[in-house]
C-alpha cells in the first residue's frame, strides 16, 4: 500500500474509532506522520474529554516508565485514554516499552511517532510492534517523484498546479514534504477569493523562488541553447551567488542529461517506452527527449564528464574557485561541445 493511500485509510480508521490499541508510524518522511499524529489527537477524544484523557511526551523530555505507567491507567470521565509519543526517536531505551505494549488495557491508545529515522528492525520494539499494533515506515521521495506529489497534493487541496511549476518547487525545495506542504498552504491562504491555480509570480511572491533566476530555469535555458537567458542568470548569479550552490544545479542538470543518454543507448525508443523503461512523468520524459534530438550521445556523454569536473571543483578539489567563476566555466565548455 502507498504511503498516501496508507495515511488515508488510518485516518478513516481513526474517526470510525476502529483502529488497534498500539500504532506506530517512523521513517525519514516526516509530512505523514506529522498527519497521523493531528489525526489521532483530534478523532478519538471529544473536547472535553481532551481535559483527562489525552497525555503527550515528548521523546527528549520524558522517560519510558513515565510514558508506560500512564499507558496502564484507566481513562477518567470517557472510554479511551490516549498516549502520543511525539519526538520518538529521541526516547531514551524506547526499546523497554516492548514487553508491556501486548498487556496495556484495551482502553489505551497509544501513538509512537518515531520521526527522521526508521525504528532498528532487530530491535524488541518493531519486532513486538509488527505482531500486536499497527506499524508503517514512511520513506522519502526520490527526486523525480515530487513534481508529482506537488500535483497531487494541490488537487487534494483544490488546487491547481502546472508540471512546470511542480518542477521548480521540486527543483528548489528537495524532497522534503512537509516543508513544500507548508510553503503550499502559505500560498493557498495568499489566493484571493476563487482563484484555485498556483502560478509562478505566487511562487516567487509567497514562497520567494524566482520564477526566472533558478536552477530549473538555468538548466532548461543551457540546454535548450537559450543563449540570452543564460548570460541574463549568470550575471544575476555574479550578484546573487548563494542563491544558487552549483551542488543543486549539477545534480539538476545531472537528472535531465542522464534521460539524455539513457535515450541514445536504448536508440532512441518513442516515449510509451521512455515512460515505460525510466518510470518518469510524461513532462519529464517529453522533455529529455526533445533536448536529446539536439545533442548526439558523445556530446552528451562528454556534457555528463564536464558536470562531474565541475562538481569536483564545487567541492574544494584542487583548489577554490568562486561559484561565479564556476558558472562560467560551466557554460563556457557546455557551449563548446
Amino acid at each position: 500500500m502507498s504511503d498516501i493511500a496508507f495515511t488515508k485509510s488510518t485516518i478513516t480508521s481513526f474517526r470510525k474509532k476502529t483502529l488497534q490499541n498500539v500504532n506506530c508510524f517512523d521513517g525519514e518522511e516526516t509530512y505523514y506522520i506529522t498527519e497521523l499524529e493531528k489525526a489521532f489527537e483530534e478523532h478519538l477524544l471529544t473536547d472535553a474529554e481532551r481535559d483527562f484523557n489525552l497525555h503527550i511526551y515528548y521523546g527528549l523530555d520524558s522517560d519510558w516508565k513515565q510514558i508506560l505507567n500512564t499507558c496502564q491507567q484507566a481513562p477518567m470521565f470517557g472510554d479511551r485514554m490516549v498516549v502520543i509519543i511525539k519526538e520518538a526517536s529521541k526516547l531514551k531505551d524506547i526499546n523497554n516499552l516492548a514487553p508491556y505494549l501486548d498487556k496495556l488495557p484495551e482502553t489505551t491508545f497509544l501513538c509512537i511517532a518515531h520521526k527522521y529515522k526508521k525504528l532498528d528492525g532487530r530491535g524488541a520494539l518493531a519486532k513486538t510492534l509488527k505482531k500486536v499494533g499497527t506499524y508503517h515506515t514512511f520513506k522519502s521521495l526520490y527526486d523525480n517523484q515530487v513534481p508529482a506529489w506537488i500535483m497531487q497534493y494541490a488537487k487534494a487541496h483544490s488546487l491547481e498546479i502546472s508540471e512546470t511549476n511542480a518542477h521548480l518547487l521540486s527543483t528548489n525545495m528537495g524532497t522534503h514534504l512537509e516543508k513544500i506542504a507548508n510553503e503550499l498552504e502559505k500560498v493557498r491562504i495568499n489566493l484571493a477569493e476563487g482563484e484555485k491555480e498556483i502560478t509562478g509570480d505566487h511562487i516567487e511572491k509567497y514562497i520567494g523562488i524566482s520564477k526566472d533566476y533558478n536552477f530549473f530555469e538555468f538548466s532548461d535555458a543551457l540546454l535548450g541553447q537559450d543563449r540570452a537567458k543564460v548570460f541574463k542568470i549568470l550575471k544575476y548569479i555574479e550578484a546573487n551567488a548563494k542563491s544558487m550552490p552549483m551542488t543543486v544545479t549539477t545534480a539538476t542538470l545531472y537528472g535531465t542529461l542522464n534521460i539524455m543518454h539513457t535515450y541514445h543507448l536504448m536508440a532512441k525508443p518513442d516515449v510509451g517506452v521512455v515512460l515505460k523503461e525510466l518510470k518518469l512523468s510524461p513532462f519529464q520524459a517529453k522533455k529529455a527527449i526533445r533536448y536529446a534530438h539536439a545533442y548526439t550521445e558523445l556530446q552528451v556523454r562528454n556534457a555528463l564528464k564536464l558536470l562531474y569536473d565541475i562538481a569536483q571543483k564545487d567541492r574544494g578539489v584542487g583548489g577554490t574557485v568562486p561559484p561565479a567563476d564556476l558558472y562560467k566555466e560551466l557554460v563556457g565548455k557546455f557551449f563548446a561541445l
